[in-house]
């Protein structure tokens, strides 16, 4: 008796897990350039890559229209990650915090937010890029400060890599009648443009968009590599292999370098016709990358579309276009797997 009754409880096990439907998720952030009044700026998608459905896609909130500029200015989505069972989103000034269904469910916020890009979360709070301020900050899921890294003020870096500190203005104080003059020329004005920050173990990683470098921040400043055959990096990750990733984005390629900074090979991502891409005014910006698996990544790109490559086969796989405009343009992007 007592092995028939175990034997019916391994099959009921067996076939509700056979049922149970196990989907790769992915969610993704666009920002979209020329934009007038109220107009969103961009939008948050949840897609089912298995059957390459959008399941949902709701509008960012629009935040300091004085600051857009040619570039995007505060527009759309920036950084979007997973922790637990949330989303978190990086706006210009704000993280959203949304549940799996893009509920919203509260907010995060810090004087010194300006000009966000991606966020890497770990379990005592977020490391967010503050972009236009050249701030790695590490914040508590309050919002508090935990840690302050201000990569313009390096002396190791100035050495380095040639430049001079800046004066930083953390509130923007700007004449309300240039404001948007005074906020671009500020924009310009930044040294590193980091849009990428890394944690692995202890260390912490960035990504230098304007000095074509990787460099550890933390517990030690180092410049892991610099590749001047790069053309606007984005997306520094390390890869589940261990060897850092990140998409050439103008020449639409991938790059991988060892952990030490070794190159090791590039990889043509183009999908779309132009050799060398411009943002929001040429297809194929490539940004935002997604290590899904071993030895595969999604990549997003403009028009806003989301691709796979398989980096060790240098196979193109799936593509999901999400948009038809080139202005349209993927930022962020990250998966999980959810069970139906």
């Amino acid at each position: 008796m007592l092995i028939i009754i175990l034997r019916e409880k391994i099959k009921m096990w067996f076939f509700k897990k056979k049922k149970e439907k196990t989907n790769l998720t992915v969610f993704a952030s666009t920002i979209i350039r020329n934009v007038e009044g109220d107009e969103y700026s961009g939008y948050l998608y949840k897609i089912n890559w298995d059957s390459g459905n959008i399941l949902k896609k709701i509008p960012i909130l629009s935040q300091n229209k004085e600051t857009w500029n040619e570039r995007g200015g505060n527009r759309g989505g920036r950084g979007v990650s997973i922790f637990k069972d949330r989303v978190y989103l990086a706006t210009a000034v704000t993280i959203y915090i949304y549940d799996f269904e893009l509920n919203l469910l509260g907010e995060i916020t810090n004087d010194l937010f300006k000009g966000l890009h991606e966020l890497f979360i770990v379990n005592d709070g977020i490391w967010v890029t503050c972009t236009l301020h050249d701030l790695i900050l590490k914040v508590d899921f309050e919002g508090n400060t935990m840690f302050e890294w201000w990569g313009s003020n390096s002396k190791y870096l100035q050495t380095s890599l040639g430049f001079e500190s800046r004066e930083l203005n953390l509130d923007f104080s700007f004449p309300k009648e240039n404001f948007a003059e005074h906020y671009d020329r500020y924009s310009k004005e930044e040294r590193l443009h980091i849009n990428t920050v890394w944690v692995d173990d202890n260390n912490v990683y960035i990504l230098a968009n304007r000095k074509n470098a990787l460099i550890k921040i933390y517990p030690n400043e180092k410049i892991v590599f610099q590749d001047n055959n790069l053309m606007s990096p984005h997306n520094g990750i390390l890869s589940i292999e261990g060897n850092f990733i990140l998409n050439n984005t103008q020449k639409q390629k991938l790059h991988i370098y060892s952990k030490e900074g070794r190159f090791k090979r590039s990889i043509n991502t183009k999908i779309y016709k132009e050799d060398l891409s411009s943002q929001f005014a040429k297809s194929g910006w490539q940004r935002g990358l997604n290590n899904y698996k071993k030895g595969k990544v999604l990549i997003g790109t403009s028009p806003a579309t989301i691709f796979e490559l398989d980096y060790n086969k240098g196979k193109l796989g799936k593509k999901i276009k999400l948009e038809e405009k080139t202005t349209h343009c993927i930022h962020g992007l990250t998966s999980c797997i959810i069970s139906e």
